[in-house]
């Protein structure tokens, strides 16, 4: 008896022992397996006090404190399929630890929320207004990830339908941001006859473990002058985190030739923009207001070149979600760096 009161309070040994013993028991088994990579697996939450409200609440956080913004978009992406599966209503935040919480901020937002609109404007993220609910699981992204046989740089083209679909019906930048990307494309001058080109510099060029290996400015060269010459590309637009790739494009192309955002942070040498420190007003916030910008910029294009990015990528959902394509589309990829150091912001 006492060896049991033991065993029960060493969570570890407990659950060996309880493996073992159900050894042979394959449901058993699959359900423990399924805590990390089953995507249907969900913990309901009953509130006795909930009201009748229709529908089941899904609260979703997604995003750690290494994640870029468009990485932030594209697990929200993956939960808002999840919920579409299951017709659950989603709440949406990013975590407490992003790198664009911004201190100045309203403190009643959160960052999800400094540029987006919730799918359901009752969906709010008190549990009480819900008889029931759901704390959505990272495993649950799988559902979709499984589109690309999962989580990778490289996506399908039906991960990207998928997604265009999902953004169409959940995703809506709200009032500021949406008058923000109007009032900077129409300042920028895209449109189809423009050549998007995204480049990420600054950390990319450490080659970190798991990320896309770096391309260079001069690798993109051959295949913007194949655009031009067989689209008849008029400019050039350049999205780039790194100044010095900025300008490198600039003098092997001309500044009559390139168009690009001049009121944004940008990097140099391999310290990532998204992880840098400034003393300008609201800078986290403005962060994630100027790579929207550029990703709006680069889907106004009427072509894309890139690398494997999630910018990049998120131009082509976004793109695709207004019911267009790209009349030329070309992704640059050299591979993922197997090895190196993981990446960690700064």
């Amino acid at each position: 008896m006492y060896l049991k009161e033991i065993i029960k309070k060493n969570p570890l040994l407990f659950d060996l022992l309880l493996l073992i013993k159900h050894r042979k028991d394959r449901a058993f088994l699959q359900q423990v397996y399924g805590l990390r990579s089953n995507p249907d697996l969900v913990e309901l939450q009953t509130n006795a006090k909930g009201s009748e409200k229709d529908g089941i609440l899904c609260q979703i956080e997604v995003g750690g404190e290494n994640d870029g913004f468009f990485a932030l978009v594209r697990w929200s992406l993956d939960a808002l399929y999840f919920c579409d599966c299951f017709s659950l209503r989603p709440y949406l935040r990013f975590s407490s630890k992003n790198l664009y919480h911004d201190p100045a901020m309203p403190a009643e937002l959160n960052t999800f929320e400094y540029y987006f609109q919730q799918p359901f404007s009752d969906s709010d993220n008190h549990s009480g207004s819900y008889k029931t609910t759901i704390q959505y699981h990272s495993r649950n992204g799988l559902k979709a990830e499984l589109l690309n046989g999962g989580v990778n740089y490289r996506t399908t083209n039906i991960y990207i339908e998928e997604m265009a679909k999902i953004w169409r019906k959940y995703l809506r930048f709200n009032e500021t941001t949406q008058k923000t990307i109007e009032y900077e494309l129409k300042k920028r001058s895209i449109d189809e006859n423009v050549l998007g080109v995204h480049i990420r510099g600054t950390d990319y060029k450490l080659n970190c473990k798991n990320h896309p290996c770096y391309i260079t400015p001069s690798e993109y060269y051959k295949h913007i002058d194949i655009a031009f010459e067989k689209y008849h590309f008029q400019k050039l637009y350049i999205a780039t985190d790194d100044s010095d790739i900025l300008a490198d494009f600039i003098k092997q192309y001309g500044s009559q030739n390139i168009i690009f955002a001049d009121n944004i942070s940008r990097g140099t040498g391999t310290q990532g923009v998204h992880t840098s420190q400034s003393q300008r007003s609201l800078h986290k916030y403005l962060l994630g207001l100027e790579v929207i910008c550029d990703m709006c910029a680069l889907a106004a294009c009427g072509g894309l070149i890139s690398s494997m990015s999630q910018v990049s990528l998120a131009s082509r959902i976004y793109k695709k979600s207004t019911g267009a394509d790209y009349k030329y589309d070309e992704l640059l990829n050299k591979g993922i760096n197997q090895n190196g150091s993981y990446f960690k912001a700064k």
